[in-house]
């Protein structure tokens, strides 16, 4: 089954959509607690919020990969 998913034709199943969905939420999350750290001089907090970033974007563009293949 083909769908078009951001100019993409993909034959992918709802749940790898759903996972992109939650590596969105949670980069957005992670983005605003870096925000937060980062005004509150936290450089710990902000680090580790740097890598959560990281993680979800590389999340992010291996499923991506996945919609291409």
């Amino acid at each position: 089954m083909s769908k078009k998913i951001m100019g993409i034709y993909t034959s992918t199943n709802v749940f790898d959509v759903v996972a992109l969905g939650s590596y969105g939420v949670g980069l957005g999350i992670s983005y605003l607690g870096k925000y937060q750290a980062v005004r509150k001089g936290d450089t710990v907090g902000a680090a580790q919020f740097d890598r959560a970033i990281q993680m979800g974007q590389e999340r992010i563009k291996h499923t991506l990969q996945k919609f291409r293949s």
